[in-house]
């Protein structure tokens, strides 16, 4: 009589062990499905729109901006970011819901092609504001000088000019 109640005892055990495992296996991955929805991965920075942000930083004087904040939102975003404010902004795109990145620059900028008045100064500022079609990266409108909270435009992102492309971080950081 005695076998049948160690088989009995046994295969308790192992149905213990086995629930356990299944129960621990659950609630590690609750845990890690919640750990991973809370740090939800930052978008990289497109391709080629650090460069086109670079290359007209370069063109307004600043070839090392201190700071690269960038959204993709619309015209309409943009109008509001520079109140106006942006060259052409109105004019590139007559309809305000079109996507446009909108790339904020900051350091100290002189935008020398500017079409000014003879005697008078070319826009020069502390940030500089770009419009870019995502579609033909080409750059739709320029705002230099304000200052301008680049925090105000939806899902914004930062990142240097040095940084690696692969590794973006909150603006609001």
């Amino acid at each position: 009589m005695r076998k049948p109640q160690r088989k009995m005892w046994l295969v308790m055990v192992i149905t213990v062990a086995v629930s356990a495992l299944v129960v621990a296996a659950l609630v590690g991955f609750a845990l890690a499905g919640r750990s991973s929805a809370s740090s939800a991965v930052k978008p990289d920075m497109p391709p080629g729109l650090k460069a086109k942000a670079l290359e007209m930083a370069v063109v307004c004087s600043d070839p090392q901006p201190t700071q690269i904040d960038w959204s993709l939102a619309t015209v309409a975003d943009l109008i509001r970011l520079t109140d106006g404010d942006s060259v052409d902004a109105a004019a590139a795109c007559p309809h305000p819901e079109e996507p446009r990145y909108i790339v904020v620059l900051h350091g100290s900028f002189e935008y020398r092609q500017a079409r000014v008045s003879p005697g008078s100064e070319p826009p020069k500022g502390e940030q500089v504001v770009l419009g870019i079609d995502p579609a033909t990266m080409e750059v739709t409108s320029l705002a230099i000088g304000g200052t301008w909270d680049a925090s105000t435009l939806p899902q914004v992102q930062s990142t240097t000019a040095t940084q690696p492309d692969t590794q973006p971080t909150p603006a609001s950081e």
